[in-house]
């Protein structure tokens, strides 16, 4: 690829199968994953070490894995928030009995004190969170479930299915607002839904508000990926690989256009450094682009690797403040986190 360096680490712990979350904190990086445990890990990017965090979800049974699917946050206190997430589709499933649900869970890094937040959704497991001023917004499947908790008065409110059939993948919060996206015209055809289009919800904190606009964000099957840049813009990858702009202000979706034109649909991983948006987007090979705010020039930097050309599929994205990007692999099993170092 272009401009970049790339290390590609493999992961090598029995029964994980993908990356599925990736987050900055204190220099190191961590990594959610899918499978058994462990289920979060840590990365020295001076060593290239790994080490099991040691922190666990509550078993429910070898049948259905664990998982950290772009439900690992970090608030201001540096802690991270986490949500339990399973390795299953959006279809109705047999969870055992003594499992009553995803819970939401915070913990220390450097310490390893874990507190258990409660149930998000009961017999769900958490598919997103993100987090605001005090505030983490979750997403669940297979319900298609919205809810809110309040990290000062720790109260949970449960919104319910306010959102119809849809991937949220991703949602972002700005201040005690959250945004995503909702469902439009459904049709179901045999045993899968056909959305016509998605459209933009709100949910203030405050006034404990559920607002579904008439903001179009576009035709792709979900949203996967948000970001907040430093100045407060707040960008949005679509599915079929383009990028939109959302004013939290006005609640209006402005698209931008398509990250990498011939690298394929998918956009699902968005970050910010110094001022600049870098994202994963294509299929079935991924690649990396930027996006510069002030002169709205798109730059392709090419695939990641050319190793694996039958699909080497991207799952989270965080960059240290030396610009030293990380990816994670999903999808292909094969848990490989790759550091992209940019050149002089």
């Amino acid at each position: 690829m272009e401009g970049f360096k790339v290390r590609e680490i493999p992961l090598r712990f029995e029964g994980a199968i993908a990356i599925t979350a990736v987050k900055v904190c204190k220099g190191k990086v961590y990594l959610g994953l899918t499978g058994d445990d462990p289920i979060l890990i840590e990365l020295d990017p001076e060593t290239g070490q790994v080490r099991d965090t040691g922190f666990r979800f509550p078993g429910k049974g070898k049948a259905i894995a664990n998982k950290i699917h772009n439900s690992l946050v970090k608030g201001p206190d540096e802690l991270f928030y986490i949500g339990h997430g399973s390795n299953i589709s959006w279809a109705r499933w047999e969870f055992p009995p003594e499992w009553d649900g995803g819970h939401l869970y915070s913990l220390d890094v450097e310490t390893g004190e874990t507190e258990d937040l409660g149930l998000a959704v009961a017999r769900n497991t958490i598919h997103a969170l993100a987090i605001g001023d005090g505030l983490l917004v979750g997403y669940t499947i297979p319900d298609n479930h919205l809810f809110a908790y309040d990290l000062q008065a720790k109260e949970l409110t449960e919104l319910g299915n306010v959102i119809g059939k849809n991937s949220n993948h991703n949602l972002v919060c700005v201040g005690r607002r959250a945004f995503g996206v909702y469902s439009r015209d459904q049709q179901r055809l045999e045993e899968r839904f056909v959305v016509a289009g998605n459209y933009l919800f709100v949910y203030d904190q405050e006034n404990k508000e559920f607002q579904r606009t008439e903001e179009f964000v576009g035709t792709a099957d979900s949203i996967d990926s948000w970001v907040v840049t430093s100045d407060g813009k707040v960008y949005g990858g679509l599915s079929d690989g383009v990028l939109v702009e959302l004013n939290p202000e006005t609640c209006e979706v402005r698209e931008i256009g398509i990250a990498r034109p011939n690298g394929g649909a998918r956009l699902s991983g968005l970050a910010e450094h110094e001022g600049k948006v870098f994202g994963t987007a294509g299929w079935p090979v991924m690649g990396l682009f930027s996006y510069e705010p002030d002169t709205g020039e798109f730059r392709d930097y090419g695939k990641v690797t050319e190793e694996y050309p039958q699909m080497c599929y991207f799952h989270g994205i965080d960059i240290l403040p030396d610009g030293r990007i990380y990816v994670g692999e999903t999808d292909s099993n094969r848990t490989h986190v790759y550091e992209l170092e940019p050149l002089p």
